[in-house]
């Protein structure tokens, strides 16, 4: 049943029938062609908290309409998302294990849609399925030992005591029993905006090459016309006026109407630094459409025909206490990619709002009080532009969001220090370096999220994704192929575990089992070894150096190790040393002692530290694959 939208097109039916000046409808004169509901609707996949389908297509559909409920009829509001051809299959995530829904599909095109909806019923995968198949290891006193969860369907429990999914020990069961909780940090930077990263994970419908605006170069002092779009704190489009600050080789910097408090001095150094950093990322990452080109090619200069990439720098953060809270530093919007009629033929006449240019976004107040977190941002956001162009735009890949922030942050890893963004290792004086922004929380919260799940503003641990994410990817860069293996990924024909794996491959010709799943694997190792930690000859490590020379410029991931870094919740640790859990200190990553539950998060790494000798014997759930490694 689709009551309400069918209501909707009865009564627009009548307008048109009455709206004539004579008794013959337009339908009548030019009858819509018939749209019929997708068949061979099928379920590819799920999880606990996800589930895939695909379908047929449908003659003449240019979309498709994907609905969800857990009763038996679908109404307007079920409406989940929007499919565009060729594209036919969707994943819902957001679900709750153990329920069974009603997933259905319709198909539309710019007069009609398909009466009727092809739906299935499903049920997520339960959370609590135990198999009598244990994993068994023996660990001995002061061993470590790493469980790595390289496909389970469960999500983790805030609570300190984690959800049982099983576990026993033979011997003594050390609990860890505590009255306090780790303390999530109070300032959380994010460097994109929430609502651009939903609409990159799912972008329009892949098209022929972008046409090009008229637009002119900016002088500085000119103000923009028209007017910027960017939205509000209550994700409405509004129009903003700004002026053209500077305009360097690479970039024009733009400053909203209103904004003060900020000197020239200050937007000549971003100017300048992102003119530093243009050649440098391009050189390893590719460009941005339209950049690189010969000024007869008719893509040059890309959407807007001016060569220079836009930044425009506004409150973003709306006044709120960025100081003590956090915010975002800045952002990318693909829909800045497409013309504003394509977006409304698209998504529904003024739901998104274009600028139609190679723009990012910056925010006012963090140029102001921390301008190094803002020239590192300007590399994140460069790469967003990158990515876009090398992989959506050139190959109609869709890069995961886990996959694309990683990317983004080993980017600015790399080319920071070029730029003279270098890690200080110092917790009251960081750098805008993704060590020092980075690392100390990712000591404390890595075994919360997957290495390639990303917390949305939906999830309670929104942002943290960001910490657990390039962790992953720093280990990755220093064991797996320097700052070339960067190169590869955003280069190759692949993306998310793919891009991963073929660029491990391909630099690493000697060891066919290199793959994303032996990367993860073996992760544990490198949250174990480090110089001042059991040494790393032979070991995988953060504290390894890792350089690449590019086209004659050398990228250099820097060492750290990281048992000389001071977590971000020191004073927690502090407290459990004082409860007895004497291996606890405030450097390294958190190390729990052998619990007697467990929650098993999706493709993550969890370190025990034992005391004692034990017999570790684990069960987990149906289908998981578990890796137990001791480290000595």
């Amino acid at each position: 049943m689709k009551a309400a939208r069918s209501l909707f097109l009865l009564i627009s039916a009548v307008f048109l029938v009455f709206g004539c000046k004579n008794s013959t409808s337009l339908f009548d004169l030019f009858p819509p062609t018939p749209l019929s509901a997708p068949t061979g609707l099928t379920m590819t996949g799920k999880t606990a908290n996800t589930i895939s389908v695909s379908w047929n297509a449908v003659t003449n559909a240019t979309g498709y309409g994907v609905y969800c409920t857990t009763g038996s009829t679908f109404y307007a509001s079920n409406l989940k998302d929007k499919v565009y051809a060729p594209n036919r299959s969707y994943t819902f995530t957001g679900l709750s294990p153990g329920v069974k829904y009603r997933l259905g599909v319709d198909s539309f095109n710019n007069t009609s849609e398909s009466p009727t909806i092809a739906y299935i019923e499903v049920t997520t995968n339960p959370t609590t399925t135990i198999v009598d198949e244990p994993v068994e290891v023996t660990v001995g006193a002061n061993e470590i030992l790493s469980v790595t969860n390289m496909s389970v369907s469960i999500y983790a429990d805030l609570e300190f005591n984690r959800d049982l999914i099983a576990s026993a020990v033979q011997g003594e069961d050390l609990r860890f029993v505590s009255d306090r909780k780790r303390q999530a940090p109070k300032e959380v930077l994010l460097k994109d905006l929430p609502a651009a990263m939903r609409f990159n994970a799912n972008p329009p419908p892949p098209g022929a090459r972008r046409p090009r605006s008229q637009r002119m170069a900016a002088a500085e002092g000119n103000v923009h016309y028209p007017p910027f779009w960017v939205e509000n704190k209550y994700g409405v489009f509004v129009e903003m006026n700004a002026t053209a600050k500077v305009t360097g080789d690479h970039c024009t910097i733009w400053l909203a109407d209103g904004i003060t408090g900020l000197a020239q001095s200050e937007f000549d150094k971003l100017a300048a630094k992102f003119d530093a950093i243009y050649p440098l990322a391009t050189n390893l990452l590719g460009y941005e459409y339209g950049g690189g080109l010969d000024e007869s090619d008719p893509d040059y200069g890309g959407m807007d025909g001016d060569p220079k990439i836009q930044i425009l720098v506004y409150d973003m953060n709306f006044g709120a206490d960025i100081v003590n809270e956090g915010g975002m530093l800045g952002y990318f919007y693909p829909i800045d990619a497409y013309t504003q009629e394509e977006l409304d033929s698209w998504y529904g006449k003024n739901r998104y709002k274009s600028n139609y240019a190679e723009i990012f976004y910056i925010d006012s107040g963090f140029l102001k009080i921390r301008p190094d977190d803002i020239y590192s941002t300007l590399i994140h956001e460069f790469q967003h532009m990158i990515n876009y162009n090398q992989k959506e735009l050139q190959k109609e890949l869709r890069s995961g969001t886990w996959y694309n922030e990683m990317l983004a942050m080993l980017a600015e890893d790399v080319i920071g220090p070029l730029v003279g963004i270098n890690p200080t290792l110092k917790p009251k004086s960081p750098s805008g370096h993704p060590i020092d922004s980075r690392i100390p929380i990712f000591l404390d919260w890595y075994d919360e999220l997957g290495v390639d799940e990303w917390a949305d503003e939906y999830h309670e641990l929104e942002g943290f994704s960001y910490y657990t994410v390039y962790g992953f990817g720093a280990y990755l860069v220093r064991n797996f192929g320097g700052p070339e293996l960067i190169k590869e990924m955003l280069s190759n024909n692949f993306v998310n575990h793919n891009s991963v794996t073929q660029a491990m491959k391909k630099l690493n010709p000697d060891e066919p089992d290199y793959s994303f799943d032996y990367a993860l694997e073996n992760y544990g190792e490198a949250l174990v070894y480090s110089t001042s930690n059991k040494g790393i000859s032979g070991k995988l490590s953060f504290d390894i150096e890792a350089s690449s020379i590019i086209e004659g410029v050398t990228y250099t991931a820097q060492a750290f190790d990281i048992y000389k870094i001071q977590c971000a919740d020191p004073e927690f640790r502090e407290y459990l040393y004082s409860q007895g859990y004497q291996w606890m200190t405030t450097t390294g990553p958190f190390m729990w002692p052998y619990l007697d539950s467990y929650i098993a998060i999706p493709h993550s790494v969890c370190l025990h530290y034992f005391t004692r000798k034990y017999n570790v014997s684990c069960s987990f759930p149906e289908g998981a694959d578990i890796k137990l490694k001791v480290y000595k």
